[in-house]
C-alpha cells in the first residue's frame, strides 16, 4: 500500500495506564493529539515522517518494511513533562478499497525531564487513509 499522503485517526477505543497521576495524562487530552490527523512524506521505507495537523515541530520519524510493518516514534510536548511515543501497525489495503493501519500507540511520559518514563499509557490506533 502506498502510505504516503493524509490520514484520519481513531485512537483510544482501548485504552490504558498504569495509574498515572500527572495531571492532564488520561485519555481524554491525550485523545486531542494522538487522534488528530497526521501526513506521511519522504520516501519509502525508511526515509518517512509524519506532522500532525501540518506542523513540523511535531514531527515524528517514520519506517515501513516490505510486509506493510509501520513505526513511527517521536516526543510530544506536554504541561506535565515530554512524552515519547510510539505509533505502529500494519498497513494494508482493506475490501472496500480504502488503505488502513491497524496498530497500537505508546506513551511514555517523563515529568521530571530526566530521559526516564515516569508512567505511561497503552491505546489501540487505527488511521485510515484519507482522500478515498
Amino acid at each position: 500500500p502506498n502510505v504516503l499522503g493524509d490520514w484520519t485517526v481513531t485512537f483510544g477505543i482501548s485504552y490504558w495506564d498504569d495509574n498515572c497521576t500527572a495531571s492532564g495524562f488520561d485519555e481524554n487530552t491525550e485523545a486531542e493529539w494522538a487522534g488528530e490527523a497526521f501526513e506521511i512524506k519522504g520516501a519509502v521505507p525508511n526515509s518517512l515522517y509524519v506532522e500532525f495537523q501540518d506542523d513540523p515541530s511535531n514531527r515524528f520519524e517514520a519506517a515501513m518494511d516490505a510486509r506493510g510493518g509501520f513505526t513511527m516514534t517521536g516526543t510530544r510536548a506536554h504541561a506535565a513533562g515530554p512524552i515519547y511515543a510510539q505509533f505502529g501497525g500494519l498497513v494494508y489495503n482493506a475490501a472496500d478499497g480504502r488503505q488502513n493501519i491497524d496498530g497500537s500507540a505508546f506513551l511514555g511520559l517523563d515529568v521530571d525531564a530526566d530521559k526516564q518514563i515516569d508512567c505511561y499509557a497503552r491505546a489501540s490506533w487505527s488511521p485510515n487513509k484519507s482522500g478515498f
